[in-house]
């Protein structure tokens, strides 16, 4: 029950020490002095009280309001609690990749499955992982992980349509063809379902792209008629969503052979990215809008914005 005086005594041993500034409001917080130290406590205790320690730090922190998911995560891991430790991964994999660490979003998707994560949850973890990939640049992962997100998630629901994007883009990316083609079918038949979301034009815009470059114009165009639709009623207030379309559009004009609008809609994408708060998004538009410049012959246009996209895919660590 002496639980101030054990630390009073701990802290005169110097084993632990008072923390000079707390990262909770009104607690009194202590830290191990050394690291081995806390090892060897931690390797002392018996694997029952381990588990229930985890748990109950877990717990705690919880609720005086730890926002590092991870480390919830790992508390509940390791205190036996896995589907708690599953819903903390897909926390803490969404800020990998908000925080554009793709690296560490990776690493949380495979503690998540690890964990055992099923269903939905599972189809997320798979997501996540085919978005880190994307950016990675390693287009035959991220199918894999696109194609396994929709199979796992609700066909149609949003993040359904966000996985079919992925796998379209992906597909057209290693010339795969058959798949490209196979998911467009998919996306063709919930527009004709009537399936008008924000995510689906997305869906349906991000699939004309490489359908577009892999010469397959009929379902591409069949895609664009479900953007041109609804893709103004439901991008007003989605500058996300109305990125997507300006590409979408951007592409089209330039494989109908006219680069001057082209150009217009990818330097409009580029700023609705912005917008957005898409930073690898806008990144990417700059290769773009290098292309489309160089199309219509406004040579030191294109120049300016292929070194402005050097210079951001360096910072943001994207060597693809």
């Amino acid at each position: 029950p002496d639980v101030i005086g054990w630390l009073g005594e701990l802290v005169e041993r110097e084993v632990i020490a008072p923390r000079e500034q707390g990262r909770f409001a009104g607690e009194d917080e202590y830290t191990f002095r050394h690291a081995i130290v806390r090892e060897a406590a931690h390797a002392m205790l018996t694997d029952t009280d381990r588990q229930l320690g985890h748990r109950l730090a877990g717990e705690w922190l919880t609720k005086v309001g730890e926002r590092d998911a991870a480390t919830l995560a790992r508390h509940f891991e390791r205190g036996g609690e896995s589907a708690r430790a599953v819903s903390f991964y897909l926390r803490a994999a969404e800020q990998g990749l908000e925080g554009n660490d793709l690296e560490a979003a990776l690493a949380m998707v495979d503690r998540g499955l690890s964990c055992g994560a099923q269903g939905e949850s599972r189809g997320l973890f798979h997501l996540i992982a085919a978005e880190a990939y994307r950016f990675k640049g390693e287009p035959a992962r991220e199918q894999s992980a696109a194609l396994s997100a929709m199979q796992l998630l609700p066909r149609g629901d949003t993040r359904w349509c966000i996985a079919a994007g992925q796998a379209a883009i992906a597909s057209g990316k290693l010339g795969d063809r058959t798949r490209l083609e196979s998911v467009a079918r998919e996306l063709i038949e919930l527009s004709g379902e009537g399936q008008a979301s924000g995510r689906m034009v997305v869906a349906a815009a991000r699939a004309s792209i490489p359908l577009l470059l892999a010469g397959l114009r009929g379902p591409a165009e069949e895609l664009l008629v479900h953007v041109n639709d609804h893709g103004d009623r439901v991008a007003w207030s989605d500058p996300g969503v109305s990125a997507w379309i300006h590409l979408a559009r951007g592409t089209h004009a330039a494989e109908l052979g006219d680069p001057g609008n082209a150009l217009l809609h990818m330097q409009d994408a580029a700023e609705k990215f912005e917008e957005a708060g898409d930073v690898r998004g806008a990144c990417a538009q700059c290769s773009n809008i290098g292309w489309t410049s160089l199309e219509v012959g406004e040579t030191e246009q294109a120049e300016v914005a292929l070194r402005a996209g050097i210079l951001k895919a360096t910072a943001l660590g994207l060597a693809h």
